[in-house]
């Protein structure tokens, strides 16, 4: 087996979309069930009584992922990261067979640019069948959020590889869901950051080189004798065309101050610490 990171090896398992499957799988009970579409919803409004019911629930149905999986996201909405994150971790703790908790944890360390600590949670291969290897069968859900984050780690790395290849995986799975979108998104941005930017600076070089030595592209010399096409000889008076005679006040004009560009890969001017692609930048799409 191949060692890199990165390295994709491809492996045959089934993908279903029955929304039972993983309700089964950890033996949901089936009371529990019904409530889970009303549950899930008001978690992600992250009222303070959802989180009161929620942990209500756990104390009654410990062995049930999902409920501490509505609470992290109840904690998140409400703004108390790092509660979520400790949910988050109990989960992988407790129950490590719940593939939508490792992919929260992998999550918050992406959003906390702590990359390395990715594939201690998702596998050095980043590949589903690795991680587990005794299933063979997973839901389409669980692939999808599983090649979303793998290409999140892959952008944020510099491995476009890796990340262009499980795009197309999850471009043939679903093309149209809002995780392929946002993915094509992120890569198309680490594309720029890769090699666009190297290109700009390339032109801005090659412009204030032209500006020097008077070379600018499309601009024609022109000795001090020759004339301006259209051009025709004015006495002194007549040379000021359009423009009157005016007098009183000299003209005020108003300095314009030019916010200088924060790159995407700098720090946040928030001073959050992240970097601006991973902080502001997104809030500000998002509005």
């Amino acid at each position: 087996m191949n060692e890199e990171i990165g390295y994709l090896q491809l492996f045959e398992y089934k993908i279903t979309e029955d929304p039972e499957f993983i309700q089964e799988m950890h033996h949901m009970p089936r009371e529990l069930q019904m409530r889970f579409r009303s549950l899930r919803s008001r978690a992600s409004r992250g009222g303070r009584r959802i989180i009161r019911k929620l942990n209500e629930l756990i104390e009654q149905y410990p062995h049930v992922p999902q409920l501490k999986n509505y609470l992290s996201c109840a904690y998140q909405a409400r703004g108390m990261m790092q509660k979520a994150f400790e949910i988050n971790q109990k989960i992988t703790i407790e129950h490590p067979d719940y593939l939508f908790g490792k992919i929260n944890l992998a999550d918050e360390y992406y959003h906390k640019e702590q990359y390395d600590r990715i594939p201690e949670v998702l596998g050095r291969s980043m590949e589903l069948k690795l991680l587990y290897p005794e299933r063979d069968c997973f839901h389409l859900y669980e692939v999808t959020g599983f090649l979303r984050i793998a290409i999140m780690y892959f952008c944020a790395t510099g491995n476009l590889k890796a990340a262009e290849q499980r795009f197309d995986m999850l471009k043939k799975l679903d093309p149209d869901h809002p995780l392929t979108e946002d993915a094509s998104i992120l890569l198309m941005e680490a594309r720029m950051d890769a090699g666009i930017g190297s290109q700009e600076e390339d032109e801005q070089n090659a412009w204030n080189k032209a500006i020097d030595t008077e070379e600018i592209p499309g601009k024609e010399k022109m000795s001090g004798e020759e004339k301006i096409p259209g051009e025709e000889e004015m006495s002194g008076e007549e040379k000021i065309s359009g423009k009157e005679e005016m007098s009183g006040p000299e003209e005020v004009t108003e300095s314009i101050h030019v916010k200088p560009k924060i790159g995407r890969n700098d720090p946040c001017p928030c001073g959050s610490g992240k970097k601006y692609k991973n902080c502001c930048l997104q809030k500000e799409r998002n509005n």
